[in-house]
């Protein structure tokens, strides 16, 4: 099963930051954040998704807005909302630091295209935090084997492995 881009951001956030990542739309998100530990990384939707083919194989890119949140109260003021955004923005940071340059990253963002933006967010609760829109690309997409692409790069075709007596049996098979 191929692993897409959005679990690979996924997997990236909650593994390596340790929080927890949620996905879905306003509604959906409304229902999860209510019972989610904070802080927490909501992503609303993917924006200009295209998919390129490198090499053989297929690799996703979106522009997505990542929003790292803690939940906060109508009384806090301004203070108080600009340390709980601070320490949205390190954790931001963080991750964006390992899409970058981990070794062991499955995805990667251009650090010319990314942009923060403090943010109030009102759903059953109450939200504070920063959202950071940027494009990420799949490191590994999926693979396939395309004649063209073979050619260009000299690259054999995928064999399949089949043993000497599946072989003949197959063969014996094909010609009935």
């Amino acid at each position: 099963m191929r692993i897409g881009l959005v679990e690979k951001v996924k997997e990236t956030i909650e593994q390596g930051l340790g929080l927890p990542f949620r996905y879905g739309t306003g509604e959906e998100l409304d229902a999860y954040m209510g019972n989610t530990p904070m802080p927490a990384v909501m992503m609303y939707r993917l924006e200009g998704s295209t998919s390129q083919v490198w090499n053989t194989q297929r690799v996703e890119s979106a522009v997505c807005t990542l929003f790292f949140v803690e939940r906060t109260s109508y009384e806090n003021n301004s203070e108080e909302n600009d340390k709980i955004v601070q320490a949205c923005k390190q954790h931001a940071d963080e991750w964006i630091n390992f899409v970058q340059h981990g070794v062991e990253s499955p995805i990667w963002c251009d650090d010319a295209d990314i942009e923060y933006e403090r943010i109030y967010l009102q759903f059953e609760d109450v939200f504070t935090g920063i959202g950071v829109r940027l494009r990420l690309t799949e490191v590994q997409g999926e693979c396939f084997y395309d004649p063209y692409y073979a050619r260009l790069y000299g690259i054999e075709p995928p064999r399949l492995y089949i043993p000497k007596k599946k072989a003949k049996q197959w063969k014996t098979l094909k010609n009935t």
